[in-house]
Order: structure tokens, then sequence, then C-alpha cells
């Protein structure tokens, strides 16, 4: 007699699996979870003549698995033998699964309850049957599991693993294997040629690279020459620095062998030695620290002399650009005085008797206002003129080597200003010299003027005290004749 073989039958919903349960609620075929020790919920495979078609003994009780109901919810239990037909279709997704048919009745297939939690234990659910919808998949698919060493589908097909799978179904996959392998033939043909092509363009690019290397290594010869050059300095200078070394070598040598020569007369000559010889390294760092030192003072001095120069040209041009305006000015004040005694010269003519009396008062007051302006503007010049001369009088912290060197650049700039203003054997003039002397000239002309102020402020108060306007007679400014002989009032 062959051997039995156990088998679990597992639903794909939680991997319950279907055991018999006679009491109880629910009763009959039910779906628990699985517990080793029980054999209610191991199936016994009795193959029969036909393909895939088997009938299942519980093996607590040696009952079959009966279908009892050709309906949704159709009552399942055990009794007499019964055969299932055991298939996977295509409308079967879950890899490995199967359905469950009762060979008697067609469309209605072992289904359990929706796929509701289970716990260890617990009465289970409830197994029926139910026609075939494949939303319910998961309800309606199971896997057969072995209890041993075997595999449980192929006991119950009597086939091996693969026994679902029919002739056609392999011929078919076999065509569709060739129709991949003509078509990766064709891609590997396809990519033969880019390949070709491929080495085609890459030989195109070698010789243009070729080309290149050739250029680069022209460029790189003449490197090296100018390199061979910059060696042949550099071998100079270690030449030099190695001459150098050799002669404090040399030295100290000597002073070695003299200090072995009163090794004998002094114990601590070797120590003196090695004295000797860390005054020497100090001696060199602090040479080696003095240089750099140097140096940097040496590029700290030329950035002062820079930002001197530049300090400099910009109070030159500040000075030149405030003579400009204060020669504006001057012009400008020139002009106004001309108009003035242009006017002043008007009023002084006759009017007619009604309006004689009011005139020079009118004229008067006019001349007032605009001396009071002159005056307003000649003491903002003078402000600015005072600012300017306190910024030339202040000396610039300069070094002593920086004073050199800016009057170097004085004197530098001095034919030229000499070739403007005067000939060309005359001796240079240093700008700011040039520039108080205008600012002599400048405040020499402002006094005057503050002079000539005061006095017609004079005037207005003495013609305000007697009501009578005072004609200055004709006087003399520079090379110009001004003023009027005679005015009189009524």
């Amino acid at each position: 007699m062959a051997e039995e073989k156990e088998i679990y039958i597992v639903s794909v919903a939680y991997g319950y699996v279907l055991a018999w349960q006679s009491t109880g609620s629910p009763s009959y075929a039910v779906v628990q979870v699985r517990d080793s020790n029980s054999k209610a919920q191991r199936w016994v495979v009795e193959p029969s003549e036909e393909k895939n078609v088997v009938a299942l003994r519980n093996a607590a009780n040696g009952e079959y698995l009966n279908c009892q109901e050709a309906k949704n919810f159709g009552k399942v239990a055990v009794g007499a033998k019964q055969l299932w037909r055991i298939d996977s279709p295509d409308v079967v997704h879950a890899p490995g699964g199967v359905r469950l048919q009762p060979l008697s009745f067609d469309k209605y297939f072992l289904n359990h309850d929706g796929p509701h939690k289970t716990n260890f234990g617990d009465k289970g659910q409830k197994a029926h049957m139910w026609q075939w919808e494949q939303r319910w998949e998961i309800n309606e698919v199971w896997y057969l599991n072995s209890t041993g060493d075997f595999d449980a589908l192929a006991a119950a097909t009597g086939q091996g693993a693969a026994s679902g799978v029919d002739f056609e179904k392999k011929m078919k996959d076999l065509e569709i294997r060739e129709a991949t392998l003509s078509s990766r033939e064709s891609d590997a043909q396809t990519k033969e040629k880019e390949l070709r092509d491929g080495e085609a363009e890459l030989a195109r690019k070698d010789s243009k690279q070729q080309e290149d290397l050739r250029a680069r290594q022209k460029e790189l010869d003449d490197r090296e020459g100018q390199l061979a050059s910059h060696e042949a300095e550099q071998k100079r200078e270690v030449e030099e620095a190695t001459k150098r070394l050799q002669e404090q070598e040399a030295a100290l040598a000597k002073r070695e062998t003299s200090a072995r020569e009163n090794e004998g007369k002094n114990q601590d000559s070797q120590q003196k030695l090695k004295d000797v010889e860390a005054r020497e390294q100090a001696l060199a760092a602090k040479e080696k620290d003095d240089a750099a030192r140097s140096k940097a003072k040496e590029e700290d001095l030329r950035a002062r002399e820079t930002a001197l120069a530049e300090q400099e040209k910009q109070v030159y041009e500040k000075a030149a650009a405030e003579l400009e305006e204060c020669e504006k000015r001057n012009r400008e004040l020139e002009e106004r005085e001309r108009r003035l005694k242009d006017r002043e010269a008007e009023a002084s003519k006759p009017t007619s008797s009604g309006n004689s009396e009011k005139a020079p008062t009118n004229h008067a007051d006019t001349r007032i206002n605009e001396l009071q302006k002159r005056e307003n503007d000649l003491d903002e010049r003078e402000r600015r003129v005072k600012e300017r001369e306190s910024e030339a009088k202040t000396p610039h912290p300069t070094t002593s080597g920086e004073k050199e060197k800016s009057d170097s650049r004085a004197n530098q700039s001095k034919p030229r200003s000499s070739a403007q203003h005067g000939p060309a054997n005359d001796a240079p003039v240093d700008a700011s010299t040039q520039d108080k002397e205008k600012f002599k000239a400048i405040r020499h002309r402002l006094d005057r003027l503050e002079k000539q102020i005061h006095s017609r402020g004079a005037e207005k108060k003495e013609q305000e005290r007697c009501g009578h306007v005072i004609c200055r007679p004709p006087r003399k400014i520079e090379r110009r004749v001004v003023g009027y002989v005679y005015g009189a009032t009524k």
C-alpha cells in the first residue's frame, strides 16, 4: 500500500487552512489559523484515474470533503467520498494557487467568508460554495502545502510542479521566446553597425587628437626650453648658495678643528660646540626672518608711497577746482558790480517832479539789499578760503624717505607748470607756493570788497538819518573809473 501524503489546503486570504469542525459555531468545514498539532486541518490526497481529479479525506475522522448544495453559500461538510477537480486557469493571479470544484457540480467552487481577521485558537470562518467571481479571488483560490518533504501540488495532480501548464501554453511561450531572440539578434546587428560607425568616428577623432597632440608636443618643447633656461638660472643660484654654504662649512670646520684642539683643555668643549651650532642655526633663522621683514617693510613703503601720491593728486585737483570756483565767483562779482554801477548811474539821472523824492530812497534800498547779499556771499567765500588755507597748512604724516620721493615727484611736475606760466629757463615753482600766492591775492580782494560794503552801509545809515542820498565821486578801481559826478535830490 502506497504511503499516504497529508497536505494543508491554505486560503490565499491570511493563510488560513481548511479544517473540519463537527460542533460549535461555525461548524462543518471552516478555515482557521494553522496549528501543526491539529489533525482536523490535514487532508489526505487520494488521486483518481482522471487527471487533476482527487478525493480529499480528513486525517482526523477519515471522512471525505463533501459539497452538499450547489449554490451560493452551499453547505460543505464531510461524508461520502466525492471527487474534486484541481485547476489553475489564467484568471487565477496568485502564483501556485488553484481552485477546488466538485466534479458533480458545475460553476461552483470552494469558498469561505470575507477576509476578516481570525486569531489563533478561534473557531474560524465558515467554508461554503460560491460561483467564480474575480473580485472574490482571494476567498476562492487555495494553496496546497505539504506536511513533509514532497510537492503537495504534484501529489494532488500526479504530475510535476509544472503540470498545470499545457502543451499549447508551452508552444506559445516558445514562440514568444523565438520572437524575443530574433528581436535581440536584430538589435545586436544594429548595435554592431553602430559600433562600426563609432569605430570610424573614433578613428577620425584619433587623427584629430594626434594633430592636437603634435601641437601640444611643440608647445611642451617650447616650455621645456623655457624651463631649461629657468633651470640654468636656478642652477647658478644653487651653485652660489652652495658656495656660500661651503664657505660657512669651511668656517664651521675651522671652528670645529679649533674646538677639537682645545678639547683636552676644556671638558665642556663638546657642549660649547653644540651651542655654537645652535647659535649659527638661530642666526640663520634670524637672517631669514630679517630678510622677510625687510621685504614686507619695502612692500609697505611702496604701498604708502602709492597712497601718498594718490592723496597729493587729489589735494592738487581739489585746490585747482577751488581756485577755478573762486575765479568764477570773482568774475560774477565783477559783473554784478558793473550792473550795480550801471543802475547807480541810471538812478542818478534826473526824474520827473512827482517821483523826484521817492526815487533816491527806493534806489538806495535796492542797493542796500544787493550789498547785503554780496556781503553774505563774500562771508561764505571767506569761510571756504580759510578752510582751504588751514588744509594747506596741515602737514602730511610721511616718513623721510616718502618726503624725498614726494619732493622728487613735485620737482618732476614743476617743469610742466613753469612751461605754462613762464619761460622755459625760469626756476620751477612749488605748487603749494603758487596756491598760497593766489589765496593771498584773493584775500586782498576780499578785504577791499569788505571795506566797500562797510562804507556803503555807513552811507545807508546816513541817508536814513538825514533823508539825503550821498553820491560818491568818481573813483578808480584797478584800471577802471566807476561812479557818477553828481546826483542831487530835493
